[in-house]
């Protein structure tokens, strides 16, 4: 008797074994970045939606993981991260469709004074050289240099638009003195309460 539970006893670890391993191997597929069609919107959810233009559970990602590793932002406060990552790219998104809709663009010129003004890619005003500038992208935003001055030529088309915005706001010193004066003009009272 004692021989019949000591074989399905070695047939139930070999059955959970076999289970286990199984579980282990969807996770390395599933969990891996690249293994995976990331395409796919089953595997690849979208998150959001800004005018047609969809922002990937993945995507989400890569930007957590680029500022992770940027900022050393230890992995137990990454959740807290996620949404205000999200946000940022949602708003990103329709800056970026706004500033099309205006017309704005960036020439190639514009890029190039932006990027000469980086101290790391022109030192002295000299610039370091196409295979450390590849390596310098590579290894601060890993990215690769077309993909990296995509996005710096998103950053310049999104300052355009907050300097179009922001230089049409005009206040005048009347209109600063009375804010002024409503924040930090205080009265103090001193009364005495007599009763009828």
């Amino acid at each position: 008797m004692l021989n019949v539970f000591r074989k399905r006893q070695s047939l139930v670890k070999i059955v959970l074994g076999f289970v286990l391993f199984l579980v282990c191997i969807s996770m390395v597929i599933t969990l891996i970045p690249g293994i995976t069609d990331t395409a796919d919107t089953a595997a690849n959810p979208v998150v959001a939606e800004v005018a047609g233009d969809k922002i990937t559970a993945f995507e989400v990602q890569q930007s957590l993981q680029q500022v992770s590793q940027r900022n050393k932002i230890p992995p137990e406060m990454m959740p807290f991260y996620s949404s205000q990552i999200l946000n940022e790219m949602v708003l990103e998104k329709a800056g970026l469709q706004e500033a099309n809709r205006l017309g704005l663009k960036v020439a190639e010129s514009e890029l190039l004074e932006q990027l000469r003004q980086n101290p790391n890619i022109f030192p002295n005003g000299n610039f370091v050289g196409q295979q450390r500038y590849e390596d310098l992208v590579s290894e601060q935003f890993g990215m690769n240099v077309a993909q990296f001055e995509e996005r710096f030529r998103q950053a310049v088309l999104l300052e355009k638009l907050r300097e179009l915005v922001s230089d049409s706001v005009r206040v005048s010193p009347e209109e600063i003195r009375k804010a002024f004066m409503e924040e930090n003009e205080k009265a103090v009272l001193d009364y005495v309460l007599f009763s009828p």
